[in-house]
C-alpha cells in the first residue's frame, strides 16, 4: 500500500493526481476508499458530474460499472421474485383445491402435474 502525498483532503477535493495513494484509490476504489468517498463518487456519476482529477475519473469509471451491474442483478432479482410468486400462487391454487384430500400421494401427483406444465 502506497502512501499520500501531501494534498487537500480527498473528502472535499477528491483524488490528487500525482499521489500513489490516490492512483490506487482510483484504481481499486471499492478496496480502498472508505464509506464517505465512495458515497462522493456515487453521487458525482449519479449527477454525471466532470471528475476533479484522472484519479477520480478512473474510480468514477469503475463506479458507473458497478451501478450498472447493480442495476442489472435488481432486474434478474425482480424476474426472479416475481417467478417466485407465480408458483406460490400455482401452490396455493393446488392445496385450497386439494383442502379436503386426505391421500398425501394425490396432492404430491397433483403439485407434480402443476409445475409441469
Amino acid at each position: 500500500m502506497a502512501s499520500h502525498t501531501f494534498h487537500p483532503d480527498s473528502h472535499e477535493f477528491g483524488l490528487a493526481d500525482g499521489c500513489p495513494r490516490c492512483d490506487e484509490h482510483g484504481k481499486e476504489p471499492f478496496l480502498s476508499l472508505d464509506d464517505v468517498n465512495l458515497r462522493e463518487l456515487v453521487r458525482a456519476v449519479k449527477g454525471d458530474e466532470e471528475p476533479r482529477s484522472l484519479n477520480e475519473d478512473d474510480a468514477m469509471a469503475h463506479v458507473a460499472i458497478a451501478l450498472r451491474q447493480a442495476a442489472r442483478l435488481d432486474v434478474v432479482n425482480n424476474l426472479e421474485v416475481e417467478r417466485l410468486e407465480t408458483e406460490l400462487v400455482k401452490v396455493s391454487s393446488v392445496m385450497t383445491e386439494y383442502m379436503d384430500v386426505v391421500d398425501l400421494g394425490d396432492l404430491a401427483g397433483s403439485l407434480r402435474r402443476h409445475f409441469s406444465s
